[in-house]
This record gives structure tokens, C-alpha cells and sequence, in this order.
């Protein structure tokens, strides 16, 4: 539904949005290993099916950001280093 939105009513910001989504599941990968744990410690971690995070750090579209701002404070990123990072 939200890609259909922006498809229909703001089509400039195509490239942006996935262009996020390609950044965040790449922060995710990242802090994940950095923190030495599996996608399946992640997933206990975040109570999901370990499938949401194999999709999630592939950078489906489907992942909202609500979902990566879960992720990421769980693997101990404040608010103030995830707007640094995805600048």
C-alpha cells in the first residue's frame, strides 16, 4: 500500500525510499555481526520469524521503518546516531 501511495502521488521520491531501505538493511547487517549475533539471535531478540530479518537485511521493500527503528535501538542505536547515519 505505501509503495503504491508514493508510486501515484509523489514518484520523485522512488529513488530515495529505496534508497533507504538499501542503507538501513546494510546498518542492520553491520551492527548485527559487530554485536557478534546470528540472524536467528535477532529474531528471538525482536520475537519475529527469523525470515523477517533474512528479508529485512536483503532490503525488501516490505519492512517498514517503524520496524527498522526497532531493530536498530535493539541493537543499541540512539535516535541522535541513526538520523547521523542515514544522512
Amino acid at each position: 500500500m505505501g509503495r503504491e501511495l508514493i508510486k501515484e502521488n509523489i514518484p520523485e521520491l522512488i529513488p530515495n525510499f529505496w534508497g533507504l531501505s538499501n542503507k538501513l538493511s546494510v546498518l542492520v547487517f553491520s551492527l548485527r555481526i559487530k554485536k557478534g549475533m546470528t540472524q536467528n539471535d535477532l529474531a528471538k531478540e525482536l520475537d519475529v520469524d527469523p525470515e523477517v530479518i533474512y528479508r529485512l537485511e536483503g532490503g525488501s521493500k516490505e519492512i517498514t521503518i517503524g520496524f527498522y527503528e526497532k531493530v536498530l535501538l535493539t541493537l543499541g542505536l540512539s535516535y541522535e546516531e541513526m538520523d547521523e547515519l542515514i544522512q
